[in-house]
């Protein structure tokens, strides 16, 4: 074989395996394109289920249903879904998860998150020791986090102050303290570049603040 003939051939086997990728990516594509998540979940909620979110893991070729943990008989209603997809999407290699869901902590848990945005807006513009902010869900406190770039020896406490105090004008102005229940609270606590705690206090629903 002279070398213009390998080459021919070499190019021909590139624009082969090209191709094929090509293919497989297409086929990939089509695949969930024709899952139609949105129909399911109207089909399952006309039939009556109290469903959340429904989402496709093209990587792990699944789907997962978020189900109501109010939905009676859940066994049951389990295996109905399952049963439902399998049947509507027979032509397609995926495998199903039904997850229970607690909607009513889902739902309190997405209120207490809805000020999270604003809070890292207002706190990047107040200050370049501010880093990010993260939110923290226990039975005995919801917690946000404040991220800070001072060490646990040298910090603005004024400054920290104000970033607690800030963050909490901003959850007091959504009412989000309505949401506590009994002996409740939420926390702000700033955190230093080594995650040590340089100032936290917790709040009720009266806010009402106790320092640690």
């Amino acid at each position: 074989m002279n070398k213009k003939q390998l080459f021919g051939f070499t190019a021909l086997s590139l624009l082969f395996i090209v191709g094929i990728i090509y293919l497989l990516s297409r086929l990939h594509q089509n695949e969930q394109e024709d899952i139609d998540l949105a129909k399911l979940s109207q089909e399952l909620d006309r039939k009556g289920y109290h469903i959340g979110v429904i989402s496709y893991s093209p990587k792990n070729k699944e789907i997962i249903v978020q189900l109501s943990n109010k939905e009676p008989n859940l066994s049951h209603t389990k295996e109905a879904i399952k049963n439902y997809i399998q049947n509507e999407l027979e032509d397609h290699n995926v495998s199903i998860q039904v997850k229970i869901i607690d909607v009513e902590q889902a739902e309190r848990e997405r209120k207490w998150m809805s000020v999270v945005s604003k809070i890292d807006k207002k706190l990047k513009r107040e200050s370049n020791k501010y880093i990010g902010i993260a939110i923290g869900f226990n039975p005995q406190s919801i917690t946000y986090i404040l991220k800070s770039s001072y060490s646990e020896s040298d910090f603005a406490e004024k400054e920290i102050k104000d970033w607690m105090e800030l963050t909490n004008n901003v959850i007091v102005s959504q009412n989000l303290p309505s949401l506590l229940k009994n002996d409740e609270t939420y926390e702000i606590e700033v955190i230093s570049k080594n995650k040590e705690v340089l100032q936290n206090k917790r709040y009720n629903h009266n806010v009402e603040s106790y320092d640690d």
